[in-house]
């Protein structure tokens, strides 16, 4: 998905230029000409930086910039369209309809990145879900004698120290509760780059030891265990 939307964010960018070389040139236009090739082009440019980031943090920031371009970048192709209509400026036709294709396409834009953003934000690192549910899995009269839960969590979740997530992932170590963390590689989901990681909790799990192994691994019999 990641390559996909370089490519298509880059085309955009491409398609844009063309439009505007062919669009009537006046003193109106040339401003709003200016401003949509540059917030096109950084639609693609932030994008890639976002593929780059270091972070589930820099990710959303690059996606929220990502997100405010392409909103800008189909606020001034409107104005394109709109100051030829109050101008009356001889447009030609397959132009005019690039423009609109490229106006729908620009809201799509949007549309991916707000929906990209969410979904990243959904698997950030949320230990006050996982504290809420770890009362249940003890204290539940409605679960199995061992019920288990799942959470699929952001990768920094299994070493992050911000908000009190190093204290709350000790006691959930120390309580005994954590059967088994799996490293997932990044791009496995549709709108959203970064790596995550699977956190199962399961009440009376047996005592000694939690495992935790990349994905690629959890079939190796030299995947490590780690002492509760």
């Amino acid at each position: 998905m990641s390559e996909e939307l370089k490519n298509r964010t880059k085309k955009f960018a491409l398609d844009v230029i063309v439009v505007c070389a062919a669009w009537p040139q006046v003193l109106e236009t040339r401003h709003a000409i200016g401003q949509v090739v540059r917030s096109s082009s950084s639609i693609a440019a932030n994008y890639r930086a976002a593929c780059r980031g270091k972070s589930k943090a820099d990710f959303i920031s690059n996606l929220g910039t990502v997100e405010e371009e392409a909103d800008e970048t189909g606020f001034w192709l409107e104005m394109l369209r709109d100051i030829a209509q109050l101008r009356h400026l001889k447009v030609d036709a397959r132009v005019s309809a690039e423009l609109t294709r490229l106006l729908d396409e620009a809201n799509q834009l949007v549309a991916i990145t707000v929906a990209s953003r969410k979904t990243a934000r959904g698997i950030m690192t949320d230990f006050s879900s996982v504290r809420h549910s770890t009362f249940t899995i003890r204290n539940s009269f409605r679960l199995a004698p061992h019920g288990m839960a799942g959470f699929v969590l952001a990768n920094g979740s299994m070493s992050s120290h911000q908000s009190g997530e190093g204290d709350i992932r000790r006691a959930l170590i120390e309580a005994d509760l954590v059967d088994c963390m799996v490293a997932l590689p990044g791009q496995l989901f549709y709108s959203t780059q970064i790596p995550v990681c699977l956190w199962f909790l399961v009440k009376n799990k047996t005592a000694g030891a939690t495992l935790v192994t990349p994905y690629s691994r959890l079939n190796d019999e030299s995947a490590f265990k780690l002492a509760a």
